[in-house]
């Protein structure tokens, strides 16, 4: 009997609060709730491929993405180029160094 009686006294607040505050009242038990639990992301894609990743970048540093891409694909990789392009740069597998041609130019630079 307590509890359903705070509820209402709780809910009474809430409305209050939303009132007052120009909010809607989920908004408002979403800010007294507190802060929402963080979630892990998720591995990336390429984790089961990072292994040989890695050892193609010792055998040539200078390899192109595509065949990359080709090559993890018939080891069962089954995102597009752009993903895997994306989370190669994001696992940050490729050596430091050496140029990404991959990266995204800004054309105005070269007017």
């Amino acid at each position: 009997m307590w509890r359903s009686m705070r509820l209402r006294v709780a809910a009474g607040l809430v409305s209050a609060i939303a009132r007052h505050t120009g909010r809607d009242r989920k908004t408002v038990r979403k800010y007294l709730a507190g802060p929402a639990a963080m979630r892990e992301p998720a591995p990336s894609c390429l984790e089961p491929f990072r292994e040989y990743l890695l050892a193609r970048f010792v055998d040539d540093v200078h390899v192109d993405g595509t065949v990359l891409h080709h090559e993890v694909v018939e080891l069962g990789f089954d995102r597009s180029y752009v993903t895997f392009a994306r989370q190669l740069r994001l696992l940050g597998l490729r050596p430091r160094g050496v140029p990404d041609r991959w990266a995204r130019r800004d054309r105005r630079a070269c007017a």
